[in-house]
């Protein structure tokens, strides 16, 4: 049986956003026990980074922890920081960064998760995809989706 998009009647659309949410802080306090910072002098050593190039989650913070970026490759985190689409050492946060912690991650489709989840919950300020939302923003978004009113 092929589902009716129009059909959310059965979806608690406030337990999604519950669960999105628990899923971001689960990956958030997952992604800072097994990643460990690695500082400026480490990106501009060589091999300090221990990046193998199979594909990486990762985060630049400037000071108190505050994200600043929240990204994915699947080749080395230098390598993508030359990149013509989006060269990190142009971006206006470049000079802000103390920290960076990366996960590697072979497959791709687990990196934009983890990646998605981690924009949630870390909510960088210089993101631009997808954007981070509070919480309430998003029980609108999925409100109106599914003409179900929501107890925000």
């Amino acid at each position: 049986m092929t589902p009716n998009p129009d059909d959310f009647g059965a979806v608690d659309a406030n337990a999604v956003v519950t669960d999105l949410f628990n899923a971001a802080e689960t990956t958030r306090r997952w992604f800072m026990a097994n990643t460990k910072p690695r500082s400026p002098a480490d990106w501009d050593a060589r091999g300090a980074l221990q990046d193998w190039g199979q594909g990486v989650v990762y985060a630049f913070f400037g000071t108190n922890e505050k994200a600043l970026y929240v990204g994915e490759t699947g080749r080395r985190i230098k390598e993508r920081s030359h990149a013509v689409t989006h060269p990190y050492r142009s971006q206006p946060w470049w000079n802000e960064w103390v920290a960076l912690r990366l996960a590697p991650m072979t497959y791709r489709t687990d990196r934009l998760a983890i990646e998605l989840l981690l924009i949630l919950a870390l909510a960088p300020t210089h993101n631009k995809k997808p954007g981070s939302r509070p919480q309430v923003r998003m029980c609108v978004a999925l409100e109106a989706a599914s003409k179900v009113r929501l107890p925000i």
